[in-house]
C-alpha cells in the first residue's frame, strides 16, 4: 500500500509538472483508486476493482469540488 501511495504522488507530480511547462490553457488530471487484497478478508478480483473504481470517484468528485 505504502508503494501504492508513492506511485499515486509520483504520477501527480509528475502531471503538475506537465501542466506547468506545457503552456495549454487546459490542464490534465488524474483518478487513482488503490485498492489492496487482504488474505484476512479475502475477496474476489472483481470486488477488488468495484473497491478502487469506487475509491477512483470519490477522489474525482473531491477534487471537482475543490475546483
Amino acid at each position: 500500500l505504502e508503494s501504492a501511495a508513492t506511485l499515486a504522488k509520483r504520477l501527480q507530480s509528475a502531471l503538475e509538472r506537465h501542466n506547468q511547462s506545457c503552456g495549454h490553457p487546459w490542464q490534465l488530471s488524474i483518478s487513482l483508486g488503490i485498492a489492496c487484497y487482504d488474505s484476512a478478508a479475502p475477496c474476489t478480483l472483481s470486488e477488488l476493482i468495484s473497491k478502487a473504481d469506487a475509491l477512483m470517484y470519490t477522489q474525482k468528485q473531491t477534487r471537482q469540488g475543490r475546483g
